[in-house]
């Protein structure tokens, strides 16, 4: 069975070089109401990507001091891990949590979809950084989607337990992205099911309730 996770990242910059802050993932299923789980959230060193040449922007950074400022809870876990390992855990999750397949030449990958939120921003982001440090991904190009585009034009509805995430923290973006999934292929599988027929009894008492149609008569010459 194909696995579905939502992946977010917190960065310094908007580049395909930024320093990556944070990664946060879970396994969620599309077409079940709430089925998030597991997860998983790490923090990345940031001097030593800097030191790697990633690249940081003086606006994004000024950015994130202004909504750190007041935060009573950070938005990123510790302890902060070394790149590599710190990668190193979230593809190890996905290898946990999703099936190998056999491809046309014999090569394995893994059975799953990988959702963000632009694949131009964050899965861009990730794959260089993991080809800096050598490291593979066990996702292949085609199987990232894009929640963004899946999602528009409709309205996200916060959920009804009244759960708040933490701004900015990659996890919790994550959980919402999923959970957006989830509301707009409930409310497209609705638009899409199937239309119940009457039942013969009801269609018999509908056409007793509407008046007979008099008959048309011809004006006498």
């Amino acid at each position: 069975m194909t696995s579905h996770f939502s992946l977010d990242i917190e960065t310094l910059d908007t580049k395909a070089t930024a320093v990556v802050i944070s990664i946060g993932i879970c396994k969620f299923d599309p077409e079940a109401k709430d089925a998030i789980g597991p997860i998983e959230h790490v923090s990345l060193e940031v001097g030593v990507q800097i030191a790697n040449s990633r690249t940081f922007s003086s606006d994004t950074f000024y950015w994130w001091v202004d909504q750190l400022v007041g935060m009573t809870q950070s938005p990123f876990p510790k302890p902060v891990e070394e790149v590599h390992h710190g990668l190193a855990r979230i593809i190890d999750f996905i290898y946990q949590n999703s099936e190998k397949l056999e491809d046309d030449n014999g090569g394995l990958y893994q059975d799953a979809y990988v959702w963000v939120r632009g694949p131009h921003f964050d899965w861009t982001i990730l794959d260089n950084l993991a080809k800096q440090v050598g490291v593979e991904w066990p996702i292949r190009y085609d199987k990232v989607r894009d929640q963004r585009t899946f999602c528009s034009g409709e309205k996200y509805d916060p959920p009804e337990n009244g759960e708040v995430f933490v701004k900015h923290d990659a996890l919790g973006d994550a959980i919402m992205q999923a959970m957006f999934i989830q509301q707009v292929t409930a409310k497209r599988a609705a638009l899409e099911a199937p239309k119940e027929f009457l039942d013969p009894e009801e269609v018999a008492q509908l056409m007793a309730a509407v008046p007979a149609k008099r008959e048309e008569t011809t004006p006498e010459e």
